[in-house]
């Protein structure tokens, strides 16, 4: 059985047409409801944008050291991850810019370091300095640590004050986290 279209179709609501002209109407409300969706979807974003800019507003975004020693230019260690970490050549970045890699409320030092003799001379480092906006273990100011299964030793240190995930200042708080854990252990042991 074959459908043919009769000279005359009935549009909803408008009476007897002719099928070209429902076919024209149909058209023409097409191109009104796609431009009723263009229209608000531009302004939808254009909403979003004023929200954005008004919580920016106002606020001081944190400023965090960003970089990463395996995208340093010429293998210079930039990031510190060999050499002690020089804020002078760094310029610590506000989280919420266009230069941040990654909008954030935190500052971010993630460390990897290789078990002894996985490369040929000795161990590898990895360092990345970055803003950070979500953490499983909550921003505490303390770093996390662990062993991959493949022997990589790596660190992660939250911190919320600017220009925090600098070497120094990280560093001075794991050494002083691990000098307190030995001195409890060692106290515990002699008593």
């Amino acid at each position: 059985m074959r459908w043919r279209l009769s000279e005359k179709s009935e549009y909803p609501g408008d009476g007897v047409h002719s099928s070209e002209e429902a076919a024209r109407r149909m058209e023409e409300k097409s191109r009104v409801m796609r431009g009723w969706r263009t229209s608000k979807i531009k302004k939808m974003e254009e909403e979003m944008r004023e929200t954005r800019m008004k919580g920016l507003v106002g606020t001081k975004a944190i400023r965090c050291f960003q970089c990463s020693s395996d995208t340093d230019p010429d293998k210079e260690d930039l990031c510190g991850a060999y050499t002690k970490f020089d804020k002078e050549r760094n310029v610590p970045i506000e989280c919420n810019s266009e230069e941040s890699h990654m909008p954030g409320t935190f500052c971010v030092k993630y460390t990897e370091q290789s078990p002894r003799g996985f490369i040929w001379d000795g161990r590898w480092r990895q360092v990345i300095r970055r803003c950070g906006s979500i953490s499983s273990t909550g921003v505490t100011g303390v770093c996390n640590w662990g062993v991959h299964e493949n022997g990589v030793y790596w660190q992660e240190c939250f911190c919320s004050e600017d220009a925090c995930n600098a070497a120094s200042n990280l560093m001075s708080l794991t050494t002083l986290f691990l000098t307190a854990c030995c001195a409890i252990v060692t106290l515990s042991c002699f008593k």
